[in-house]
């Protein structure tokens, strides 16, 4: 015959009330994390956020640049269906690897061919023309 373990329903009981109890003393026991624990979790988590935030909003973008009289000028993304009066074309960009650097005059590192518009009484702000739109360009 086989043999069976008698197992006694009090015996579970105080078992389990056993284990409660010592779970029990342990939290209490238990402190909160340290400040100097909290910080070493707390601050790498936040400079990986700002770092994401900065990423994500442009910060390390380069953004493309033209080289037009001897002036920087920075493309946005801002666009305007219709010119507003007073812009002129004043011709098309030419690539240039570095526009800082080029001699050329309307160098820019925008692979697309575009035109340059600017309006000569404000030419803090031109317009090139691009996907149908004409995008901002500002002067740095």
């Amino acid at each position: 015959m086989g043999r069976f373990t008698n197992v006694d329903p009090n015996f579970s009981q105080e078992q389990g009330r056993f284990f409660q109890l010592k779970a029990l003393k342990m939290a209490k026991n238990s402190s909160a994390i340290s400040s100097k624990k909290a910080l070493l979790f707390i601050v790498p988590v936040f400079v990986v956020a700002i770092v994401l935030l900065l990423f994500l909003g442009g910060a390390f973008d380069k953004g493309y640049t033209i080289w037009y009289n001897n002036a920087i000028y920075k493309i946005s993304d801002t666009t305007v269906n219709e010119l507003p009066e007073g812009y002129e074309q004043v011709g098309v960009l030419v690539y240039a690897e570095n526009p800082k650097k080029s001699t050329e005059n309307l160098a820019s590192d925008w692979t697309l061919d575009a035109e340059l518009y600017v309006n000569p009484t404000y030419p803090k702000t031109a317009y090139i023309s691009a996907f149908g739109v004409y995008l901002e360009v500002h002067r740095k």
